[in-house]
Protein backbone atom coordinates (compact mmCIF):
# COMPACT_ATOMS: atom_id res chain seq x y z
CA UNK A 1 0.00 0.00 0.00
CA UNK A 2 1.39 3.35 -0.92
CA UNK A 3 1.83 6.26 1.48
CA UNK A 4 -0.23 8.69 -0.59
CA UNK A 5 -3.47 6.64 -0.43
CA UNK A 6 -3.07 6.26 3.33
CA UNK A 7 -2.46 9.99 3.62
CA UNK A 8 -5.58 10.82 1.58
CA UNK A 9 -7.63 8.44 3.74
CA UNK A 10 -6.38 10.24 6.84
CA UNK A 11 -7.35 13.59 5.37
CA UNK A 12 -10.81 12.26 4.50
CA UNK A 13 -11.30 10.90 8.01
CA UNK A 14 -10.10 14.15 9.54
CA UNK A 15 -12.54 16.11 7.39
CA UNK A 16 -15.42 13.84 8.52
CA UNK A 17 -14.36 14.17 12.17
CA UNK A 18 -14.17 17.94 11.93
CA UNK A 19 -17.62 18.05 10.39
CA UNK A 20 -19.37 15.85 12.98
CA UNK A 21 -17.26 16.02 16.15
CA UNK A 22 -16.31 19.09 18.13
CA UNK A 23 -12.86 18.98 19.66
CA UNK A 24 -11.98 21.26 22.55
CA UNK A 25 -8.46 22.54 22.93
CA UNK A 26 -6.71 22.78 26.27
CA UNK A 27 -6.52 20.63 29.34
CA UNK A 28 -9.37 18.17 29.62
CA UNK A 29 -11.55 18.72 32.65
CA UNK A 30 -14.96 17.47 33.57
CA UNK A 31 -17.65 19.82 32.43
CA UNK A 32 -20.53 19.87 34.96
CA UNK A 33 -22.97 20.53 32.12
CA UNK A 34 -22.09 17.15 30.60
CA UNK A 35 -22.38 15.25 33.87
CA UNK A 36 -24.50 12.12 34.13
CA UNK A 37 -24.84 12.55 37.88
CA UNK A 38 -28.31 12.22 39.29
CA UNK A 39 -27.70 14.92 41.90
CA UNK A 40 -25.57 18.03 41.83
CA UNK A 41 -23.55 19.47 44.67
CA UNK A 42 -24.42 22.79 46.22
CA UNK A 43 -20.87 23.26 47.48
CA UNK A 44 -17.66 21.24 47.41
CA UNK A 45 -17.33 18.46 49.97
CA UNK A 46 -14.31 18.31 52.24
CA UNK A 47 -13.69 14.57 52.19
CA UNK A 48 -11.16 14.64 55.03
CA UNK A 49 -13.60 16.53 57.22
CA UNK A 50 -16.41 14.06 56.53
CA UNK A 51 -14.10 11.14 57.18
CA UNK A 52 -13.14 12.55 60.59
CA UNK A 53 -16.79 13.33 61.36
CA UNK A 54 -17.92 9.78 60.57
CA UNK A 55 -15.03 8.26 62.53
CA UNK A 56 -15.97 10.39 65.54
CA UNK A 57 -19.65 9.48 65.14
CA UNK A 58 -18.76 5.79 64.97
CA UNK A 59 -16.69 6.00 68.17
CA UNK A 60 -19.49 7.82 70.01
CA UNK A 61 -22.11 5.29 68.85
CA UNK A 62 -19.84 2.41 69.81
CA UNK A 63 -19.28 3.87 73.29
CA UNK A 64 -23.02 4.43 73.74
CA UNK A 65 -23.73 0.81 72.71
CA UNK A 66 -21.16 -0.43 75.25
CA UNK A 67 -22.56 1.86 77.94
CA UNK A 68 -19.29 3.74 78.30
CA UNK A 69 -18.91 7.44 79.00
CA UNK A 70 -16.92 9.24 76.32
CA UNK A 71 -14.24 11.84 76.91
CA UNK A 72 -14.07 14.48 74.19
CA UNK A 73 -10.30 14.93 74.49
CA UNK A 74 -9.73 11.18 74.14
CA UNK A 75 -12.07 11.07 71.14
CA UNK A 76 -10.26 13.99 69.54
CA UNK A 77 -6.93 12.19 69.89
CA UNK A 78 -8.36 8.99 68.38
CA UNK A 79 -9.71 10.71 65.27
CA UNK A 80 -6.85 13.23 65.04
CA UNK A 81 -8.81 16.42 65.65
CA UNK A 82 -6.29 19.16 66.37
CA UNK A 83 -7.12 22.61 67.61
CA UNK A 84 -4.85 25.60 67.52
CA UNK A 85 -4.79 28.83 69.39
CA UNK A 86 -6.11 31.67 67.27
CA UNK A 87 -6.23 34.47 69.80
CA UNK A 88 -2.82 34.83 71.42
CA UNK A 89 -4.03 37.49 73.85
CA UNK A 90 -6.08 34.98 75.83
CA UNK A 91 -4.66 32.45 78.23
CA UNK A 92 -4.39 29.02 76.57
CA UNK A 93 -4.70 26.79 79.62
CA UNK A 94 -5.77 23.15 79.74
CA UNK A 95 -9.37 23.98 80.66
CA UNK A 96 -9.78 26.36 77.74
CA UNK A 97 -8.19 23.86 75.35
CA UNK A 98 -10.61 21.15 76.53
CA UNK A 99 -13.51 23.51 75.89
CA UNK A 100 -12.26 24.22 72.35
CA UNK A 101 -11.78 20.48 71.71
CA UNK A 102 -15.28 19.78 73.02
CA UNK A 103 -16.75 22.37 70.65
CA UNK A 104 -14.78 20.89 67.73
CA UNK A 105 -16.07 17.40 68.63
CA UNK A 106 -19.64 18.67 68.83
CA UNK A 107 -19.35 20.33 65.43
CA UNK A 108 -17.92 17.21 63.79
CA UNK A 109 -20.67 15.08 65.32
CA UNK A 110 -23.27 17.56 64.06
CA UNK A 111 -21.80 17.30 60.54
CA UNK A 112 -21.98 13.49 60.64
CA UNK A 113 -25.53 13.41 62.01
CA UNK A 114 -26.66 15.97 59.42
CA UNK A 115 -25.07 14.00 56.56
CA UNK A 116 -26.69 10.78 57.74
CA UNK A 117 -30.11 12.45 57.98
CA UNK A 118 -29.75 13.82 54.45
CA UNK A 119 -28.83 10.40 53.05
CA UNK A 120 -31.80 8.79 54.86
CA UNK A 121 -34.02 11.38 53.17
CA UNK A 122 -32.48 10.60 49.78
CA UNK A 123 -30.41 13.77 49.49
CA UNK A 124 -26.67 13.68 48.82
CA UNK A 125 -24.77 15.32 51.70
CA UNK A 126 -23.45 18.77 50.93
Amino acid sequence: MSGSSSNSRDKTLNRIFKKHIEFEKGRQTRNPNRSNARYGLLKPIAIDSLQIAFALYHLIEQADADGEKVNNCALAKQVCIEVEQRNFEEEWDIGFKRKVVSVADSRKKKVAVGAIKLVVNGVFPS
